[in-house]
């Protein structure tokens, strides 16, 4: 069976999905936070500087955002 994986957007693009995928599910930046496992520092970082989210990270985030 063939999985098929999303392509990681740009790194200077990635910081504004993260943001509206969790405004789109109605969660503060703590919670998501939270959810992810990381500070709020560093998600607020996720959000706000381009490129500070690796690939790895992104993905991560995505998948622990029910995206």
């Amino acid at each position: 069976m063939r999985q098929f994986y999303a392509e990681a957007p740009k790194k200077t693009e990635a910081h504004k999905i993260v943001k509206a995928m969790r405004i789109y599910l109605g969660m503060t930046q703590a919670e998501a936070a939270k959810k992810v496992g990381i500070s709020l520092d560093a998600y607020v970082n996720y959000e706000n500087i381009p490129g500070r989210i690796l690939r790895g990270h992104f993905s991560t985030v995505f998948r622990i955002l029910e995206v």
